[in-house]
């Protein structure tokens, strides 16, 4: 991160949008499977607001950190237990950073996104049969969402508009979980 600085100048804002799904019954959910999508899900977002918080890093007035979380964070799917903690993991780690951070004028926040029409989505579509797939598309009464969706929020919530916001979790569905 002060790599980035000493190049770009002071950071007002830090998206972590990485994340891996797995899809796997608890019988099949291996020790390795709960270590790749913790790494990659969790630990990167911890990781990375550890060293946009220091100084120098996130300019002086303060900074947006916004992680991408989803509904399956919020609402049981089968096969999904191993994503869902990892996703639930950034719903309770937004507000505690929140908190711990208010000091230093960070704010957290975090998105949970329903299903939005993304490679990944696609990709965890082509793993699962048919009718399942049909079935999650059928469960967002305004269907599927568009990156564009999680983006507009994202930026918002980065903004300076949203200045008053943090520990937030703001879930963006398409009416899934209503």
């Amino acid at each position: 991160m002060k790599t980035i600085v000493a190049t770009a100048g002071p950071l007002y804002g830090l998206l972590h949008s990485a994340g891996i799904v797995l899809y796997r019954p608890l019988k099949v959910l291996s020790y390795r499977n709960l270590v790749d999508m913790q790494r990659i899900n969790v630990d990167a977002a911890i990781v990375l607001t550890k060293g946009f918080r220091q100084n120098g890093v996130c300019e002086e007035i303060g900074g947006s950190v916004v992680f991408i979380s989803s509904v399956a964070a919020l609402k049981g799917q089968p096969s999904l237990a191993g994503y869902s903690s990892t996703k639930g993991a950034l719903v309770s780690l937004a507000p505690a950073l929140a908190v711990e951070l208010a000091s230093q004028r960070i704010r957290v926040n975090c998105i949970c996104p329903g299903r939005v029409q993304t490679q990944m989505a696609e990709n965890a579509r082509k793993n699962l049969p048919a009718d399942n797939a049909d079935e999650i598309e059928k469960k967002h009464p305004l269907g599927l969402g568009a990156p564009e969706d999680v983006a507009y929020a994202a930026a918002w919530l980065l903004s300076p508009s949203a200045r008053w916001i943090t520990g937030t979790n703001l879930v963006l569905d398409g009416g899934y979980t209503a």
